[in-house]
């Protein structure tokens, strides 16, 4: 079985980021506040899971 290793420059991810945010009309920390109430809409989980996920590859998690 071969890995595949896809190379994601910081930049594509900063866009990414960028993307995400516009396409909730939100930030990072009020779609974690939605989430946290659960009032969050499916695509908002979504969002802040991938968030999440460009958070980790940028090494912006503690």
């Amino acid at each position: 079985m071969t890995v595949e290793v896809i190379e994601v420059s910081s930049g594509d991810l900063l866009a990414r980021r960028q993307r995400l945010l516009h396409e909730v009309n939100s930030t990072h920390e009020e779609l974690r506040e939605r989430v946290a109430a659960e009032v969050a809409t499916t695509s908002e989980i979504e969002a802040l899971e991938s968030l999440d996920e460009v958070e980790f590859l940028l090494g912006e998690q503690p």
